[in-house]
């Protein structure tokens, strides 16, 4: 019973974010993020992810490290050309 209670509220959620897919703002702040911030092409940088100086250093207006802990790993692997 849980189960389906899980799949309707996903499903829902779902629903909610399609507008997101047809939006041509989401490609551009990641590319905005990923290639114009200088906070993530220094590892030496990482601690300001936990600081108050974060939003100065990636060039960010609201608090979420987990993107920005992946957006570096990822130029880390990969550099400029995923």
């Amino acid at each position: 019973m849980t189960g389906g209670i899980y799949a309707v509220l996903l499903a829902g959620m779902m629903v909610c974010q399609l507008d997101i897919l047809a939006s041509p703002f989401l490609p551009m702040t990641d590319l905005v993020h990923a290639l114009g911030s200088p906070g993530i092409r220094d590892w030496g940088r990482l601690p300001a992810l936990f600081s108050r100086d974060y939003g100065a250093v990636f060039w960010e207006y609201s608090y979420h490290p987990l993107y920005t802990l992946t957006t570096f790993a990822n130029h880390a692997l990969f550099g400029l050309d995923p």
